[in-house]
């Protein structure tokens, strides 16, 4: 392809094979897309470690050197017949937020540096 003038090739069977291969091996993981070879998006569920905690005091970026992208939190409320619904809302959070069991982060940064936040919530 690349002899005929494209710019990029995808194999569509890898790239779903490394996403189900990922999925197997760190399964707290969860989507993460590639921006560029070094630094990714991913959505990673919040570690035991920093429930109750407010945003600001992880210091994402001076600590771990990543940026937060949103905050997925889920709601349960229930009808008027007594079922439970679950709504979710996207968060654009500020730092004094206080992060809640269940969230989800989505962080901006390399795939090492990812990495070291998730392990350094299991502490």
């Amino acid at each position: 392809m690349k002899q005929v003038g494209a710019n990029e090739v995808v194999n569509i069977e890898e790239e779903e094979g490394a996403r189900i291969a990922m999925n197997i091996m760190a399964p707290a993981l969860m989507e993460k897309v590639k921006l560029s070879r070094d630094i990714c998006l991913q959505e990673i569920p919040l570690p035991p470690a920093y429930i109750k905690t407010r945003l600001g005091t992880l210091s994402l970026t001076e600590k771990y050197r990543l940026r937060m992208g949103a905050l997925r939190r889920y709601y349960t409320s229930l009808d008027r017949d007594g079922n439970s619904i679950r709504t979710e809302k996207l968060l654009f959070p500020e730092p004094d937020e206080e992060l809640l069991d269940g969230d989800i982060l989505i962080l901006i940064g390399s795939e090492s540096d990812l990495e070291e936040f998730r392990k350094g919530g299991e502490e």
